[in-house]
C-alpha cells in the first residue's frame, strides 16, 4: 500500500515517541518532523488554525492531554461549533499521554523494572498520569532507571524524556495498551479512519 502523509503536533518532547508509534500503527508517515509546541497554550493556538486549514493534501493530527478537563468540554472549547474537518484529527489523552504507556502493564513492568501488580487497572482514570508514572518508577528495582526517570522531590529526572521515548518507540505494545485505555483505543480507530479518507499520493 502507498504511504499516506500527515503533519503532527504534540505538547512536549516526551510525546514524540508516542506520536511516532501511533502513526506507525496506522500506517501513516510524517511530513517533515513532529512539531513540539512546548505546552498546551502554544498547542491550542495551532489546533484552532489547523482544524480550519487541514485538507486532503495536507492533513493534520494533534495529540493533547486532557489534564483535569472533561474531554467532551475540552474538545468543544478547542474546536468551537464549526463542522468537523475530515482531514483534521485531535486526540485527547485521558488524563495524560503517560496513561497510554501505563496501560501496557507487561511492557511497562519489564522496561521500568516495577512490579506489575502496582500498575493501575484503569490508567485513563488516574487524575495525574505523569505523577503516577513517576511514583511507580520510584519503586523500580533498577536504580539507574530510577535515577534517570525520577529527579529530586519526585520531579522528572534528567533522562525522563529519553527513557519515555525509548519505551514508547521500542517496547510499548500499543495493541495491548489499547485494551486498558479507552482513549488510546479511540485514537487508534480515528487514525485508521483518517488513513482511509486520504487519497493515494
Amino acid at each position: 500500500m502507498s504511504p499516506r502523509y500527515v503533519r503532527i503536533a504534540v505538547e512536549g518532547k516526551a510525546d514524540t515517541g508516542i506520536a511516532q508509534k501511533l502513526l506507525d500503527h496506522a500506517d501513516l508517515r510524517i511530513t517533515g518532523q513532529i512539531i513540539v509546541r512546548h505546552g498546551t497554550g502554544n498547542l491550542d493556538k495551532l489546533i484552532a488554525a489547523c482544524s480550519k486549514t487541514a485538507k486532503a493534501s495536507s492533513p493534520w493530527v494533534v495529540l493533547r492531554d486532557c489534564d483535569s478537563a472533561c474531554p467532551v468540554e475540552l474538545r468543544e472549547r478547542l474546536l468551537g461549533p464549526s463542522p468537523a474537518n475530515p482531514h483534521f484529527v485531535l486526540r485527547l489523552a485521558t488524563s495524560m499521554s503517560e496513561a497510554w504507556l501505563l496501560a501496557d502493564h507487561e511492557g511497562f513492568s519489564r522496561y521500568f523494572s516495577v512490579q506489575i501488580g502496582r500498575l493501575p487497572d484503569a490508567p485513563d482514570e488516574e487524575p495525574h498520569a505523569k505523577r503516577s508514572l513517576l511514583h511507580l518508577v520510584e519503586s523500580s528495582r533498577n536504580k539507574r532507571m530510577q535515577s534517570d526517570v525520577v529527579g529530586q522531590h519526585g520531579r522528572p529526572g534528567k533522562l525522563y524524556v529519553d527513557r519515555i521515548n525509548e519505551f514508547a518507540q521500542k517496547y510499548w505494545d500499543i495493541d495491548r495498551a489499547a485494551t486498558r485505555s479507552p482513549s488510546l483505543k479511540s485514537a487508534l480507530i480515528r487514525l485508521s479512519e483518517l488513513r482511509e479518507r486520504l487519497p493515494e499520493p
